[in-house]
């Protein structure tokens, strides 16, 4: 699918293949749905390129601190895989001023999160 163009965008990310086909968000703008995506900051600029009218939702962690502690915590990956993905996170965080707006998912606070990217996402309809 990658060699015969079908993803708007995609990416190997720690090693995996990720993307979001052409055929389906085609297929949701059709329909004048609100597609939804969650990738990468690669994948958002790829997007904002190609698509008018694109609006980046950056969720972030209160401190780098804490995505350590939550990805030891959930027990996935290994030390190097979570150095890796802190030294990630902080090139990410450089990319802030291209973004659209910035929520910051805090620590045992998912429901607040929720509700203000509810809110973006209800705003720009």
């Amino acid at each position: 699918m990658i060699r015969k163009k079908c993803f708007l965008e995609w990416a190997r990310v720690y090693g995996y293949y990720y993307g979001n086909t052409k055929k389906e968000i085609a297929r949701a703008l059709e329909k004048r749905l609100p597609v939804i995506l969650a990738v990468d900051c690669q994948g958002a600029m790829t997007i904002k390129k190609k698509m008018s009218g694109v609006r980046v939702i950056f969720l972030i962690v209160e401190s780098l601190k804490n995505l350590e502690k939550r990805l030891i915590k959930r027990g996935q990956d290994s030390q190097e895989v979570i150095k890796r993905r802190i030294k990630k996170a902080k090139e990410e965080l450089k990319t802030l001023k291209n973004w659209d707006y910035i929520v910051v998912n805090k620590e045992n606070k998912l429901k607040e999160t929720i509700n203000k990217v509810k809110n973006i996402i209800l705003k720009n309809l």
